[in-house]
């Protein structure tokens, strides 16, 4: 039995110590074993028992192959995967009727792990796309009050792929950050992940983002290319916490204001970098620092006395840190809507929390 598991969570959930840690895979089928999405459970991720009667999702128009899964999501309270859909989009390649069939990602559900709803179809390549796009697989993660995902977009002109980052905020429905930019991107020809990567979930680890990943240094064919033998590894990538995406200001002041937040907490903390290359002043006798300030609005966007941008202490380092006011406390409008307006120069903001 031809029978891969790649995809292996602890699930504090659940209240069957037996099912503590839960696999998934794929099932190759056979002449007497139809093939499809497999599972299996294990009490401390060393001793593992094979569900009986895999595979739990066969082989059709719900999944082709590829299974990846978020696991528990206690928003919905459902276990969710992402199979790719045995029903193939067709995409016109050549504006005069040409098409080709082209991988996409889907969406499940389970109560059980066991017994999994039909595939939705989640994400599919569209216009703004290369033509010889295709979405290979998807992983994804909680993190707060959003989901981050890590869609691998295959190029099948030259058989590679890269990873890029995508958010949510009810798991289903993504939004790009990015389109032009991979958020885990190829090596050089000759290096270990020159070919493609295959990126798990994120795990939040000692202030730290951990991104375990299978490298490839040759492309996804079995024929001769111009990257060599596709060797496997397995990599790590790591990133300081909350900080997928950072917003950039230069030299001159620029601002940002947020939709209305109704907070609970009694400091507003910031994540700042400002080790970015100071700009000379007008002058020329010395250079600009980083310096971020603060205004709190109403929901409408009217001023709050006492939280002004004016009255907000600048901050000049890099780091997480406390914004304040002098002479008013940001507890006393915990529970009211309020909006940030930040003024920012040579600083790049990555994370706002009310704790």
């Amino acid at each position: 039995m031809d029978l891969g598991f790649y995809n292996v969570i602890k699930d504090p959930h659940d209240p069957d110590p037996q099912r503590r840690y839960k696999a998934m895979g794929e099932l190759e089928g056979t002449r007497t074993v139809k093939g499809g999405c497999a599972v299996a459970f294990s009490p401390d991720g060393l001793r593992w028992r094979v569900q009986p009667g895999n595979p739990v999702v066969p082989k059709g128009p719900d999944i082709a192959d590829a299974p990846t899964m978020l696991g528990w999501d206690p928003r919905i309270r459902k276990y969710v995967y992402y199979p790719r859909p045995g029903h193939p989009v067709a995409r016109e390649i050549n504006g005069i009727g040409a098409h080709r069939h082209i991988r996409t990602v889907g969406y499940s559900t389970s109560d059980d792990f066991v017994h999994w709803s039909p595939t939705k179809l989640m994400l599919a390549p569209d216009e703004e796309d290369r033509v010889d796009s295709q979405y290979m697989q998807f992983t994804a993660g909680i993190e707060g009050d959003f989901y981050v995902g890590f869609l691998m977009v295959h190029q099948t002109h030259e058989q590679t792929w890269d990873t890029f980052l995508l958010s949510s905020r009810d798991g289903f429905h993504w939004n790009w950050i990015d389109r032009r930019v991979p958020f885990l991107g190829r090596g050089e020809v000759g290096s270990y992940d020159a070919g493609y990567m295959t990126p798990s979930g994120p795990i939040v680890h000692g202030g730290q983002i951990w991104i375990y990943y299978g490298a490839f240094s040759g492309a996804h064919s079995y024929l001769s290319n111009k990257l060599g033998d596709d060797i496997m590894s397995v990599a790590l990538a790591t990133l300081p916490a909350d900080r997928y995406l950072g917003l950039l200001a230069g030299p001159d002041r620029a601002t940002l204001v947020t939709r209305p937040i109704t907070f609970q907490g009694a400091r507003l903390m910031v994540d700042l970098d400002a080790s970015l290359p100071m700009q000379q002043t007008a002058d020329g006798r010395g250079f600009d620092e980083c310096e971020v300030r603060a205004a709190l609005a109403d929901q409408s966007g009217g001023p709050i006395e006492g939280f002004t941008v004016e009255r907000s202490q600048p901050l000049r380092k890099s780091g997480v840190q406390e914004m304040t006011w002098s002479g008013a406390r940001v507890g006393q409008l915990e529970g009211k809507p309020v909006r940030i307006r930040f003024e920012l120069r040579n600083a790049a903001l990555y994370s706002v929390q009310f704790v």
